[in-house]
């Protein structure tokens, strides 16, 4: 979603890093990741939140991708 924030946090530190996806697709990318924790990333816009996913340290691909999907708010 383009303009959407996707935030990612490194578990073991409670850092958090965020990324505006600027392009019509909505793609991001984080880089320089400590392969040896745990992360939490979700995505918002306008309110709305994506519910949030976790990449385990345990993964062995060193390019990950997770699609995140914010639904439209109701009201």
């Amino acid at each position: 979603m383009p303009g959407g924030v996707v935030v990612l946090k490194n578990t073991r530190t409670n850092a958090v890093r965020s990324y505006i996806a600027e392009d019509e697709t909505g793609s991001y990318k984080f880089s320089g990741l400590d392969p040896n924790a745990d992360y939490e990333i979700h995505a918002e816009k306008d309110g709305a939140k994506s519910s949030t996913r976790t990449i385990s340290s345990f993964e062995s691909r060193k390019e990950i991708v997770v699609n995140l999907k914010i639904d439209a708010k109701k009201g």
